[in-house]
């Protein structure tokens, strides 16, 4: 296997061993079965991680109290690892010397650049998430031994597919496996895969496998690595323009968003007149002074600030979602009680049940349009309500009613929720690509010129989930999507959200539908009356736990005693997987081996 580089492990200054880095993650702890065991009792058993995300090697903390430090201070969110970086593991010094992917940028060049490497192919099965860079012109994946890509799980056949590189990329080919290969909802024999891609084999008890596909010599929406900002600079600029310091390609930022300035010994931050704001901890601002720690939010970017350097973290994409303690009450009605759960990013999860269960109150809840009166909800470990301002133009929310014009057509009424929600910069030419991409994201495009008004139920439902995808949001929540469709446009409304969470957003919707729950969503909340939290996991595994064949077998248990299942569900083995264990995993959520999306 290719070498991405060498640790150089030292205890009281002698070195005790050394570690090829020849796999993209790396475990550093006293446990045996950790990559670099270090038998230290000031080391906790899993202690810190090494990763790679695309082309950057990064460091994480495993044990929050015994942190690792870099630079004498605790390393509290994953950073960026450079050549010759060095790090403490409790009382054990580890040096890091890494193999190039390509020549670093030219000295005094202020913008940060991508660094090319091979793609990376992320496989997720039950609680495993596995990345696997593509460096070989032929890679099998299977069940079997012998694979290059082995997915020890019986919805994978022995030889199931095999990704083959091409000029322009690999394709992904099926083998005559059982249970195929799934794109946007369709069974496919072959698929030239781009960056982004997420595809799935689903067996028919709806366990899923996602194989998602990361192409890092793609331009990535915002830079990565650190950009040094040395005693010497007076200002570097962040925009969605190219002549910034940091370019931010995202429609909810500005062409010139805000600037860091250097005033003698003080830095700061200035907005420069943006249409979403600029905040700082989570506090929108005009202009604050800034200290090493500090994250600055642009949209649903965020930029670590440290000594001499800004840090851009990539939060698009990997949203996580965790809530704890939630209740509603009013007066003397209980409308949400005590319920906690974790949503993993790229995950499509439905809340289900009864009329009266409070299923529109938990997704109030969890979006923040109507906060539960007691308990918290985070985003990647972050307080949502606390911090709300700062992300709420990374929500998209639909409602049950459509709040769109019915005598404009679709493409008008797209044009104007555009002007009113992107900043006021973008151009009449960038505003039209903009509402061409959603119309393509909800297939619409040959509705574009037709008035809304004459526009079927699920077509309308359409144009009001491409108005919230203007935004480009992160999250997306949805009331009742698919009411009023047949079944027919109930499996399109189905696969669609399914494809926009795949695209790499959190998505939470509220049904009644429950056809095509099984095929499409990752985990399912059945709530019961009284606002109780009966279920919530694979839709497969809440048969086995309410020892039924059918769903609306379900809801016939769920109308007996629903307090009596609450109790029983907080004592399973699936309360402890998908929530106790989700819960308590380090935030922000990133592939990590043995934990992940189920």
């Amino acid at each position: 296997m290719p070498s991405y580089g060498r640790l150089r492990v030292l205890f009281r200054d002698q070195l005790i061993q050394t570690v090829e880095l020849t796999q993209p993650d790396i475990c550093i702890g006293q446990a045996s079965a950790c990559d670099v065991h270090l038998d230290n009792p000031y080391v906790a058993s899993q202690h810190a991680r090494l990763y790679r995300r695309g082309a950057q090697w990064m460091l994480q903390n495993l044990h929050a109290a015994a942190p690792v430090r870099m630079h004498g201070r605790p390393v509290s969110d994953d950073v960026p690892l450079t050549n010759g970086a060095e790090f403490t593991v409790g009382p054990v010094v580890i040096q890091v010397t890494l193999t190039p992917f390509a020549s670093d940028p030219a000295d005094g060049d202020d913008t940060v650049s991508l660094q090319a490497a091979a793609p990376v192919l992320t496989v997720s099965y039950q609680q495993v998430v596995r990345e696997y860079p593509l460096e070989q012109s032929e890679i099998h994946l299977g069940r079997a031994s012998e694979n290059d890509i082995v997915i020890p799980v019986s919805t994978v056949s022995r030889r199931h597919a095999v990704l083959q590189r091409q000029r322009d990329g690999y394709v992904l080919l099926d083998r005559e496996s059982r249970n195929g290969l799934i794109y946007h909802g369709q069974r496919v024999k072959q698929h030239r895969l781009a960056d982004g891609d997420v595809l799935r084999i689903i067996d028919d008890l709806g366990n899923f496998v996602h194989l998602s596909y990361a192409d890092v010599h793609q331009p990535p929406p915002v830079q990565t690595g650190t950009l040094h900002f040395a005693a010497d600079q007076h200002e570097l600029t962040i925009g969605r323009a190219q002549d910034n310091a940091v370019c931010v390609n995202h429609p909810m930022v500005s062409a010139h968003h805000a600037v860091l300035k250097r005033q003698g010994q003080d830095v700061f931050v200035l907005d420069l007149g943006s249409t979403n704001g600029t905040y700082v901890g989570g506090q929108r601002v005009v202009r604050a002074p800034i200290q090493p720690g500090d994250v600055i939010q642009i949209a649903c970017y965020q930029f670590i600030y440290r000594e001499d350097a800004l840090a851009p973290t990539v939060t698009s994409n990997q949203v996580r979602l965790d809530a704890c303690n939630l209740s509603v009450q009013f007066d003397t009605h209980v409308l949400l009680n005590d319920v906690s759960l974790s949503i993993y990013p790229r995950e499509l999860v439905a809340v289900v049940g009864g009329s009266g269960t409070g299923k529109s109150t938990l997704l109030n809840a969890l979006s923040g349009v109507r906060p539960a009166t007691g308990g918290t909800v985070q985003i990647n470990g972050d307080d949502y309500y606390a911090h709300f301002a700062a992300y709420r133009r990374s929500l998209g929310y639909v409602p049950q009613d459509d709040t769109i014009h019915l005598d404009l057509t679709v493409e008008r009424n797209l044009e104007y929720a555009a002007r009113l929600r992107l900043p006021a910069d973008l151009s009449a030419a960038e505003i039209a690509a903009r509402v061409d991409q959603v119309l393509t994201d909800v297939d619409m495009q040959p509705q574009r010129q037709q008035r809304v008004g004459r526009l079927s139920g699920g077509q309308r439902k359409r144009v009001s989930i491409a108005m919230e995808l203007l935004a480009q949001p992160n999250l997306f929540f949805l009331d009742e999507p698919t009411t009023g469709l047949d079944p027919g446009l109930d499996k399109r409304m189905m696969s669609l959200l399914r494809s926009l969470a795949d695209q790499g957003r959190t998505v939470v919707l509220v049904t009644h539908a429950t056809t095509y729950i099984q095929e499409t969503c990752d985990t399912v909340a059945f709530m019961g009356r009284g606002g109780r939290l009966c279920f919530y996991g694979p839709l497969s595994e809440a048969m086995q736990f309410f020892g039924v064949q059918t769903f609306s077998d379900i809801y016939t248990c769920l109308e007996h005693d629903p307090a009596a299942w609450e109790q029983r569900f907080r004592q399973s083995p699936c309360y402890q997987q998908y929530i106790t264990q989700r819960l308590h995993a380090p935030s922000p959520w990133v592939p990590r081996g043995t934990q992940g999306r189920g």
